[in-house]
């Protein structure tokens, strides 16, 4: 059977198209009693549209996650789980996302220090409206931003109200932190997130 193509427009809340963003693709297969997920990365055009040709055996059941992060936006994400395919093309995905403030993170250690250097990544984030949006870690290597001096990274993946969660590369490990935006999150405000216990 043919591959289908993967497609969407990303635009802002507004309805106006956003070019240059991220957009990670989580594409999940079951044959024979086994599973397997690929991933794939690209970008918007200068009408927010991407494209990925020829992915989708769209005669088999398959899972499509796909994120979105744009600057100065919060990431956005869609799921989709397709028990019994048609083989018809698969729908276009049209994910809109919020403006985020130009928020600051500083990722601490338990014991109150500053973790310089550190890779960080994006997890997840719930909105207000208590919608999630996942970003797989397979894949998501697009994202990945490093902590300054001062354990500051410049993060503009949330907006005011949600609850965040990042991925912090903990030596050969990563560890999961979750942070709280108040609902009147400052333009350039800094948040502060802790680690669990160092091992």
């Amino acid at each position: 059977n043919a591959h289908k193509d993967i497609t969407g427009t990303v635009v802002s809340e507004g309805g106006d198209p956003i070019a240059g963003a991220t957009v990670l693709v989580i594409h999940k297969t079951w044959h024979n009693g086994g599973y397997r997920q690929d991933d794939y990365t690209t970008t918007t055009d200068s009408r927010g549209q991407f494209s990925l040709p020829k992915i989708v055996a769209t005669a088999a059941r398959y899972g499509l996650n796909v994120a979105v992060l744009a600057p100065r936006h919060a990431m956005v994400s869609e799921y989709r789980y397709v028990a019994k395919p048609t083989g018809g093309d698969v729908t276009p995905f049209e994910l809109k996302a919020p403006k985020s403030p130009n928020l600051r993170v500083r990722v601490m250690s338990s014991e109150g220090k500053p973790l310089a250097h550190r890779t960080v990544a994006p997890k997840a984030r719930k909105a207000a409206d208590g919608v999630e949006h996942n970003v797989y870690f397979q894949g998501s290597k697009a994202a990945h931003r490093t902590t300054d001096d001062d354990g500051v990274v410049k993060l503009d993946w949330f907006t005011a109200g949600d609850t965040g969660t990042l991925l912090v590369e903990s030596g050969a490990d990563w560890k999961s932190a979750r942070f709280k935006l108040s609902s009147n999150a400052n333009e350039g405000g800094v948040v502060t997130v802790t680690l669990p216990e160092e091992d």
